[in-house]
């Protein structure tokens, strides 16, 4: 991919969170629970407790984890930077972590945002990643329907319509 992986450090947005009494992991159920129902900032703001606990706990999994709930919010809300920037750490820390299964998540959530960002070409490579991960592991029908979304968005942002219809 052309774009540039973000060293692994405190991103600024992050700082802000002051730590929270509720383990990590399960702020990172709430954050789940906030994005679905709409709540991004609700959510934005449950990841980054969930990512400041993790890095003072030195959990590299849940800051993982943490930064892959960032990166969608940032999407969501059109912050495609630091979306870009923080699916990229993401990524990182789930090949450090060798979890697989999260490491296409975060793949998707680059390859879109890269696409939207205008990059399709460095989204539709992430994508195509994402789906090589997956067919590598026992992977969730629902993990392989979201790398195939996501191809085919950026399949559909290259210009190229046949490939996202058949992605």
């Amino acid at each position: 991919m052309s774009a540039s992986v973000v060293p692994l450090k405190t991103a600024p947005h992050v700082l802000s969170a002051a730590p929270s009494p509720v383990p990590a992991l399960q702020l990172l159920q709430q954050t789940a629970l906030a994005m679905q129902h709409g709540d991004i900032a609700h959510s934005l703001e449950l990841s980054k407790s969930a990512l400041a606990q993790a890095q003072q706990q030195h959990d590299q999994h849940t800051e993982a984890r943490a930064l892959l709930c960032l990166a969608q919010a940032d999407h969501l809300v059109a912050r495609f930077h630091r979306a870009q920037e923080t699916a990229q750490r993401a990524v990182a820390l789930f090949q450090v972590t060798e979890d697989p299964l999260r490491e296409a998540e975060a793949l998707c959530v680059l390859a879109q945002t890269l696409s939207t960002m205008g990059h399709a070409d460095d989204g539709v490579e992430a994508a195509l990643i994402a789906l090589k991960l997956q067919s590598s592991s026992p992977a969730k029908a629902q993990a392989e329907a979201y790398a195939h979304n996501s191809l085919a968005l950026a399949y559909s942002y290259a210009g190229s319509f046949e490939r996202a219809d058949a992605a």
